[in-house]
């Protein structure tokens, strides 16, 4: 039984320290789009995007915004990294998503 009791320690510390670095916010984050013109998709086109993440509401204050520049798929599908573009303002790192709600404007 005495053997048994470290190992059960040195385990749940793992699974500890295993469950703190799987809780860490990231920085990035991914999205996706379908690009449309006269609701058609725009296809295999560079595309500017600039986003917002707004705090509370989705006319709320700009915390955090970028730029990317992008190309379209051939069904005119876009994926970005948010997070990961050209700052304008902000700092994604700085933002405390806890005390959200937090919403996305994308133009």
């Amino acid at each position: 039984m005495n053997n048994l009791l470290p190992r059960f320690v040195v385990l749940k510390m793992l699974l500890l320290i295993g469950t703190l670095a799987v809780c860490q916010i990231p920085n990035k984050f991914s999205y996706q789009a379908l690009i449309r013109s006269n609701n058609l998709p725009v296809v295999s086109k560079t595309v500017g995007l600039k986003i917002s993440i707004l705090k509370g509401s989705s006319s709320g204050d700009i915390i955090y915004s970028e730029t990317h520049t992008t190309t379209s798929s051939p069904m005119g599908i876009i994926s970005i990294e948010i997070g990961g573009g050209i700052k304008i303002s902000g700092e994604m790192e700085n933002i405390s998503w806890s005390e959200g709600p937090y919403f996305i404007k994308i133009e």
